[in-house]
C-alpha cells in the first residue's frame, strides 16, 4: 500500500478543500417583461344628421297645379314669413308649433287684386310637436288620415270668406299644413308638397 508523505498530504488536503470551496453564482439580469398594448376604447361615431331640404315655392307646387286646384286665373304670389302663417283654424298648439319653426317655407298663390288666395306650409317638426298637435286637431274636430307612413287631420267649414279647408299631412320630420277653398284644394296641394319633399330628401323615408 502507498503512503503520502506528510508534505504530500498536507497538499492533497489543500487541494480537497480548494475544491470544496462555494461557487458564486453569475449574476443574471431581471427577465424583461414586454409591454402589453391594451386598446383604447374607441367611442361610438355619432350619428350623421340628415339636414332636411325643402324646395321652392314653385317646385312644391307647380302654377299648373295651383290654377287647377283653385282658379284659372290663379298666380304664385311669393313667400310669406314661416314664423307668421295665419292658418284658418287658430288652434294654440299649432299657432305655438307655427312660432317655433327653424326649418321652414311658407307659400302663397291666388288671383290677383283679390280676397281670394291659399297658402302652404313646410316645416320640420320634432316628434313631441307632432304628437301634441296631433291631440290638438283631434279636439277641435279634425278627421285623421292615413297614407302608408303618413298621418294627418284634416277639416272644413262654411266660414267668412268662404269655405275654408285645412289639411295637415305629417311624416318623419316633415309638417305640411295646406288651407284652401275647398277639401280636393287641401289634398292635392298637400300632395304636390309631399312629392317634392320625397324626391328632394330621397334618404329619409318621407
Amino acid at each position: 500500500m502507498m503512503r503520502l508523505t506528510p508534505v504530500l498530504a498536507s497538499l492533497a488536503l489543500v487541494a480537497v478543500l480548494a475544491g470544496c470551496d462555494p461557487v458564486e453564482p453569475t449574476p443574471t439580469a431581471p427577465p424583461v417583461v414586454e409591454p402589453v398594448e391594451t386598446s383604447s376604447p374607441t367611442s361610438e361615431p355619432e350619428p350623421v344628421v340628415e339636414t332636411l331640404t325643402i324646395p321652392d315655392c314653385e317646385t312644391l307646387v307647380p302654377l299648373a297645379l295651383a290654377k287647377s286646384s283653385f282658379a284659372e286665373s290663379t298666380e304664385f304670389l311669393g313667400e310669406g314669413v314661416p314664423t307668421e302663417y295665419y292658418p284658418w283654424w287658430q288652434v294654440p298648439a299649432v299657432n305655438s308649433a307655427i312660432a317655433g319653426v327653424t326649418v321652414a317655407r311658407s307659400c302663397w298663390w291666388g288671383i290677383p287684386n283679390s280676397d281670394g288666395s291659399f297658402n302652404l306650409l313646410v316645416a320640420e317638426i320634432d316628434p313631441a310637436t307632432q304628437a301634441s298637435l296631433d291631440v290638438a286637431l283631434e279636439t277641435e274636430g279634425f278627421y285623421p288620415l292615413f297614407l302608408g307612413t303618413v298621418s294627418g287631420r284634416e277639416n272644413g267649414r262654411d266660414g267668412d270668406n268662404g269655405y275654408e279647408a285645412e289639411t295637415h299631412l305629417f311624416t318623419g320630420n316633415v309638417w305640411i299644413l295646406s288651407d284652401n277653398h275647398s277639401m280636393d284644394g287641401t289634398a292635392a296641394i298637400s300632395d304636390s308638397a309631399l312629392s317634392a319633399m320625397r324626391a328632394a330628401n330621397p334618404t329619409l323615408g318621407l
